[in-house]
Parts: C-alpha cells; sequence; structure tokens
C-alpha cells in the first residue's frame, strides 16, 4: 500500500525552533535598544554641560563679570588658582544668571531638584523658587539625581562645567 504523507501544520519541534530562533532575535534586539537609549542620554547630559558652560561664559562676555563669588567657591587642595563649587551648592554659580533678563540657557532644558523632586528650572521659576542646584538624571540609573560641577581657574579665568 502507498501511504500519502497528507500532514498539515508543524509538528512541535519545528514550532519550538521558531520560538527559540525569535526569542534569541528578540534578546538582541532589546540590548542593541538598551545601550542606544543610554548612549542618547549620555549625549544629552553632554549636550547640557556645554551648554551651560557656553551660558556661564556668555554672561562673563555682556556682563564683565562671572554670576558667582570667589568667596562662594572652594579651593581645590593646596591649589591657589583652581576653585569649585559642587553638589547642590552648584546654585551659586547660577543664581545670577537665572535672575538677569537675558537667556544665557533654556531653562525647561536643564534639571533642578526641588523639595525631593525633579524639575525643569523653567517649571521651579515659575513656581517662585530661587536657588536652585542644577543637576541632571544619570544616564546609568535614570532614578538617581546628579548635580554639575563648576570649577573656576583663577589664573586663566576660566570656567568648566562637569558633571
Amino acid at each position: 500500500m502507498n501511504k500519502k504523507n497528507n500532514r498539515k501544520g508543524f509538528t512541535i519541534v519545528e514550532m519550538l525552533v521558531v520560538v527559540a530562533v525569535m526569542a534569541m532575535i528578540t534578546t538582541l534586539a532589546t540590548g542593541a535598544v538598551m545601550r542606544s537609549m543610554r548612549t542618547m542620554r549620555e549625549k544629552r547630559v553632554d549636550a547640557m554641560v556645554s551648554g551651560l558652560q557656553m551660558a556661564l561664559n556668555n554672561y562673563r562676555a555682556q556682563q564683565n563679570e562671572w554670576p558667582f563669588e570667589l568667596s562662594d567657591m572652594k579651593r581645590v587642595g593646596n591649589s591657589q588658582t583652581l576653585y569649585k563649587v559642587e553638589g547642590e551648592n552648584n546654585q551659586k554659580a547660577f543664581k545670577k544668571m537665572f535672575k538677569s533678563k537675558n537667556n544665557y540657557v533654556d531653562p525647561s532644558a536643564i534639571l533642578t531638584r526641588v523639595d525631593g523632586s525633579r524639575m525643569s528650572v523653567r517649571q521651579a521659576l515659575e513656581q517662585g523658587k530661587t536657588d536652585l542646584p542644577l543637576g541632571y538624571a544619570d544616564p546609568r540609573n535614570t532614578r538617581e539625581f546628579k548635580f554639575f560641577t563648576v570649577e573656576y581657574n583663577l589664573a586663566t579665568d576660566s570656567v568648566r562645567v562637569a558633571r
């Protein structure tokens, strides 16, 4: 007798192979997407650093003074020329800049922490808040909030903003 194979559909082994291949593709794609998202967050923070540094320099060029007092900063080690302000105290470096009528930096692009919650500087200013420390969501752990550091070099009369 001649048996005809009228099988319709897939076997369980064929289905398991397809599911395994799909799981591997999904795993690889998810890892790539997560890495690109972290890279984008890091680039956004770097852009904020550049924007703040440019804003400080623009303030200096237009007002002929820095928006901070040297007495607001701490000397770095035994250096006679290097000063910095960091953590929540960094608001001392930026307070005059945000009180000025000129827009040295877009306040909606920079984050601050007020009463334990994150918000844009624009939102905080609209709520009447002042003396705002500037920071960012850590690109590697977005639940963690970090503050920018501002360094001033007295010898070169220059500033540097760092994360």
